[in-house]
């Protein structure tokens, strides 16, 4: 699953806390000088002062939230989730730092494929990003991070008004449309519905429209041809559902269409000459589908290891299509 973007590393900012009085005053001092230590990058000195600062005040949420920043910065975020914890709760009603602990919580369910636990962390999600979204309706973040949860706990429904109420909040926000988009493909691919095919096609389809915009951040504009592979993807599995020969073909020329259409964007990624080369096949164009196999092949390097695996599928696609069932050889 894609990493949730902006939750890397916590900001670290130089902030002037008020002061209560007493040991509060005492303990904002000392955290006051560990935001300044941490400027400085120097994160043992820092810890120090806010181990001070928790001693002074034991009830001083910002301590603890600032020595969890730090140990994110240090790339200890399972460190630093009981620093977020407890710093969420002296302070309840602050929605941003439920919003960075569901986030941490995310970032250790994502790096734990695997793991027998690991769904333990969907629910303490969704009860801190929800919790947020009770406190601070108006930001696209919260709700785009809490349909991913839904998403991973198969609670589709929830996942895709999150995602609707996502692009209402940043109608720019083109990830938001490519992750809905392949929410309802896979809902399609699940239950077999119309209505919910169309809905993945609507939302992947907006790309021409969200190309036209001026507006439109770069970060935004590299999403649009995945948004159109993802579609041509749709297509070409629709296709291999009908059953009426006529309608197949149709799909399968939408499906070309659409990866036809990356194909400059694409041109240093295998995949795409991979998925080109089964529809072609599968639309009986044995040329065509014989030189994207190549060039998929060509696009592979033989010396990774990493690849070894995405290497061999398409040099046995290239004989397939190429020699083994066809006899056909341009090479010849």
């Amino acid at each position: 699953m894609e990493r949730l973007r902006g939750f890397g590393v916590v900001c670290l900012c130089v902030v002037l806390l008020g002061a209560c009085g007493g040991k509060r005053d005492d303990s904002n001092r000392l955290v006051n000088q560990a935001l300044e230590k941490a400027s400085l990058n120097d994160l043992a000195a820092a810890k120090s002062k806010l181990q001070l600062a928790i001693s002074a005040d034991p009830e001083n949420a910002a301590a603890y939230h600032t020595r969890a920043a730090i140990l994110c910065k240090e790339g200890l975020v399972q460190d630093a989730i009981s620093d977020f914890e407890r710093s969420v709760e002296l302070d309840k009603n602050n929605a941003t730092w439920r919003y960075e602990l569901a986030g941490k919580y995310w970032e250790i369910y994502q790096g734990s494929a695997g793991s027998a636990d690991r769904d333990q962390y969907l629910a303490r999600i969704e009860e801190q990003i929800s919790r947020a979204i009770e406190l601070n309706g108006t930001l696209s973040e919260y709700f785009l991070l809490r349909a991913r949860c839904r998403k991973a706990m198969m609670s589709f429904k929830g996942a895709a008004e999150d995602y609707r109420k996502a692009i209402d909040l940043d109608p720019l926000a083109v990830g938001s449309y490519l992750e809905l988009g392949r929410l309802y493909g896979l809902m399609w691919k699940i239950f077999y519905r119309d209505d919910l095919f169309t809905l993945a096609e609507q939302a992947l389809g907006t790309t021409d429209r969200l190309a036209e915009l001026p507006d439109l951040s770069a970060d935004g504009q590299s999403l649009l041809p995945d948004m159109s592979y993802e579609l041509g993807q749709l297509y070409a599995w629709r296709a291999t559902v009908e059953t009426d020969e006529a309608t197949q073909k149709g799909f399968r020329e939408k499906s070309i269409a659409k990866y036809q259409s990356i194909d400059e964007e694409y041109s240093n990624r295998p995949m795409l000459r991979l998925q080109l080369a089964q529809v072609f096949q599968m639309n009986g164009d044995i040329p065509k589908a014989c030189t994207a196999a190549r060039e998929a092949i060509a696009g592979i390097s033989a010396s990774d290891p990493e690849l070894a695996t995405l290497r061999n599928y398409a040099v046995q696609l290239e004989q397939e299509v190429c020699v083994t069932s066809t006899g056909y050889d341009p090479n010849r």
